[in-house]
């Protein structure tokens, strides 16, 4: 009996052991469950906001994808405007040649009647010197003379008859010249977004002071376009330069950058050639690039070139500014780490273009030099030596360079 007591005691506690055990069990379980289910929980958040995001991105890809629509549709509209003026050039230009060819044709005619009128004259001369000294052949003499003076009269008409057409001819001429230099104008101020007629932009004394060092009283700076707008045809393409971000239109517009600084009689000039560009950015951004074709800091060294003043990166980007006027007021350039601010011609020496304030220079006016230098026109009581300027550093000290060619 005793025994079967004992049996039942064991088996009861193995019963309430296993019992505990199996209550551990679950609640390792539940807490397992609990983990996995936060686990899911944040990976579920996680999933949200990267589904978020790709809708954001998806919806700046639409509007950049947008934009560049639009910014196609503007160069597109651009390369058309400046397309038809060129075409309107083109058109112009071939009557003006079928004008020209038109005078030649005149002038001929013209010399030629006039040759008629003076062997008439003489002919005419010559029979009435006859009819004086031959009464017996009056009748004859009198009936010739009479014949030869209505030629005479004929000839003076037509004379007169080619004398009208061709000044017509010369005035239609001249009216083509006009509307052809109208269109060529229209196409550049297009290109520029310039309603005013300036295409010479200078700096001279105090404005150029900083980044002429110790020299800035003797020192002026220009910036010259040419009056055409040059087509970039599909062959030259490759030609056009590629920067990050903006779109070049096919055209391009010659320029010359002059520096210059006086000692004495003598000017030390710096001269730079090369094209103008026209890029887009996205959105309504519009900017001016200039492109260096050659320069006479080229043969300089290489220290020379990385301290000039007006800087050696082939292409810069040229800042235009429109404030009360209504064109272009001023043009900034990067020069010597600093900015240089050019004005528009006709505000500092009177002259919207190089070729007109070049014809008034003097040693007076240094921005009127540069010009004349620009177009390799002599200035009377100035000699001029080409080379590049450039940064010098001096125990501490600047100062500005000059280095000839």
């Amino acid at each position: 009996m005793k025994s079967q007591h004992l049996a039942l005691v064991s088996v009861t506690l193995l019963a309430v052991s296993c019992g505990k055990i199996t209550t551990e069990r679950e609640r390792n379980q539940a807490r397992e469950i609990d983990n996995l289910r936060g686990e899911l929980a944040s990976k579920d958040l996680i999933l949200k906001s990267a589904a978020a995001d790709i809708a954001d991105s998806k919806k700046s890809i639409a509007e950049r994808d947008e934009a560049a629509v639009t910014l196609k549709a503007d160069v597109a509209k651009k390369d058309a405007e400046v397309s038809a003026l060129s075409h309107a050039v083109a058109v112009e230009s071939a009557k003006v040649a079928a004008a020209d060819a038109r005078i030649v044709d005149l002038r001929r005619r013209y010399t030629h009647h006039d040759e008629e009128v003076a062997k008439l004259t003489a002919a005419l001369d010559a029979r009435s010197a006859a009819l004086a000294t031959a009464s017996a052949d009056n009748t004859a003499l009198a009936a010739k003379e009479a014949e030869l003076r209505k030629n005479l009269e004929t000839a003076k008409t037509e004379r007169e008859s080619a004398a009208n057409d061709l000044k017509k001819a010369l005035d239609e001429r001249s009216a083509l010249e006009k509307t052809l230099a109208d269109e060529k104008r229209t196409a550049l101020r297009v290109f520029l977004e310039n309603a005013a007629p300036d295409l010479m932009f200078g700096a001279a004394g105090a404005d150029v002071a900083e980044i002429f060092i110790k020299r800035g009283d003797d020192c002026a700076v220009i910036l010259d376009f040419d009056p055409d707008v040059i087509i970039v045809r599909a062959a030259d393409r490759g030609a056009l330069p590629s920067i990050n971000g903006y779109t070049i239109l096919s055209m391009r517009v010659g320029y010359r950058k002059v520096a210059i600084c006086r000692d004495g009689n003598k000017i030390e000039a710096q001269v730079e050639r090369g094209s103008l560009y026209r890029g887009f950015g996205y959105g309504s951004e519009r900017v001016l690039i200039s492109g260096r074709d050659s320069s006479t800091c080229d043969k300089a060294s290489s220290d020379t070139r990385a301290s000039a003043i007006l800087g050696d990166s082939r292409y810069v980007m040229v800042n235009p500014f429109r404030g009360e006027m209504d064109g272009i007021e001023t043009i900034d350039l990067p020069a010597n780490e600093k900015v240089l601010r050019l004005h528009m011609g006709s505000a500092l020496v009177g002259a919207p273009t190089c070729a007109e304030a070049a014809r008034g220079a003097n040693g007076g006016d240094l921005v009127a030099v540069a010009c004349a230098v620009a177009l390799d026109k002599p200035v009377d009581g100035l000699s001029v030596t080409k080379g590049c300027f450039s940064k010098k550093s001096f125990l501490g000290r600047e100062s500005t360079k000059f280095t000839a060619e």
